[in-house]
């Protein structure tokens, strides 16, 4: 019992944690600023690194993330249907890709952005 007490304030510490403070081995691989209202974008990723894991953060503003497909080198697509609100300053969970380490070419979003002023970024993460 005494156990519990311990991990579960872990884990609840661990989920309100801020991106910077779980930025463990974690690269930003693309980014882009978001307009006024919902939209579609797709974010091109430079290069062939393999990663495993991918995230999605929100910089300076909050966004209502819709959707979100990977796309990967081989034609390979993965939807991670993400739709929830992403605080500033915050990301996603971490998503595994299927198989083993994937080359990802690019990452389409459909998102809302909640009212105007300074433009949120949306930051692309990979490990």
């Amino acid at each position: 019992m005494r156990i519990a007490y311990l991990i579960i304030p872990a884990a609840i510490a661990a989920v309100s944690v801020p991106a910077s403070a779980q930025s463990r081995n974690w690269q930003t691989i693309g980014e882009r600023s978001i307009e006024y209202g919902i939209d579609r974008d797709k974010i091109e990723l430079r290069g062939n690194a393999r990663h495993r894991q991918v995230r999605i953060c929100a910089v300076r503003r909050d966004f209502k993330l819709l959707d979100a497909d990977v796309n990967f080198a081989n034609g390979g697509e993965q939807d991670i249907s993400e739709s929830r609100t992403i605080r500033a300053g915050t990301c996603t969970r971490a998503v595994d890709l299927r198989g083993d380490r994937r080359d990802i070419t690019n990452v389409k979003l459909f998102y809302s952005r909640f009212n105007r002023g300074r433009a949120p970024l949306i930051r692309i993460q990979a490990r």
